[in-house]
């Protein structure tokens, strides 16, 4: 492969040229003596030149009549010097198009490397290797958010089952708390009714009945006491 190639194309007369260059300076133009002559009223004699270059390639013009112009596919833009890429179309008059086709020192432009760049990269997404990586990774991923989730699942039942005794704790405690209570305001209870109940055993009395009350129990005590001294003298006089 050269360094450029080109096709050098007539519109009018529909006949086309193909031509290889290597580094250097090309000239394109209308008299013999150019290194790419075309036949057009319109093209002036020394047009431009093609500078090669290891590391690319340049269209220069030389201050022709008419003017030179690059099609990069996006628009047609008048220049005095240019690189061209692959694909461009350089137009040195309305009826002589120049089609850049390749070489080893013509590069391809931005926008078309981006889009070589996404095509790699949908070549890359498609290939084994990478479905291989992504089904590596998907595995690692997986793993982790399942050891992730029983990890989560532990901490939770942990901490639930402490919370529950927590609750049966403070039950029991309020339970206890509860039955203390009862039993105090039981005996509490019990107590008023005591005290009720004397207090209205000692109302009902008044203080004749008292009276007659003791003397009933001295009179009996009394009879108690003669009865104990006759039986102890009937016991002596027997002895």
């Amino acid at each position: 492969m050269k360094n450029l190639e080109i096709t050098v194309k007539n519109v009018e007369k529909n006949t086309m040229k193909n031509y290889s260059f290597s580094t250097g300076i090309h000239s394109v133009g209308r008299i013999e003596g150019n290194a790419i002559v075309v036949d057009s009223p319109k093209v002036s004699r020394e047009h431009a030149v093609f500078v090669v270059k290891p590391n690319g390639t340049f269209i220069q013009d030389k201050n022709s009549k008419f003017g030179t112009f690059v099609d990069n596919r996006m628009e047609i833009k008048k220049i005095s010097q240019a690189e061209v890429y692959i694909g461009n179309v350089v137009h040195i008059s309305s009826d002589i198009h120049i089609e850049i086709q390749g070489g080893s020192s013509v590069n391809y432009a931005p926008t078309v490397l981006k889009s070589i760049d996404k095509d790699l990269q949908k070549q890359f997404l498609e290939s084994s290797i990478y479905k291989k990586k992504s089904s590596s990774e998907s595995f690692w991923v997986f793993l982790f958010v399942f050891i992730f989730a029983v990890a989560m699942a532990g901490v939770y039942f942990f901490y639930s089952q402490e919370i529950v005794s927590y609750f049966k704790k403070e039950k029991k405690i309020q339970e206890s708390k509860s039955k203390d209570v009862e039993n105090i305001e039981e005996k509490s209870l019990e107590e008023i009714l005591k005290e009720i109940d004397s207090h209205l055993g000692q109302s009902n009395k008044n203080p004749a009945q008292e009276k007659a009350a003791k003397e009933t129990e001295l009179r009996l005590a009394q009879e108690k006491a003669a009865k104990e001294t006759e039986l102890r003298l009937a016991q002596e006089k027997a002895a």
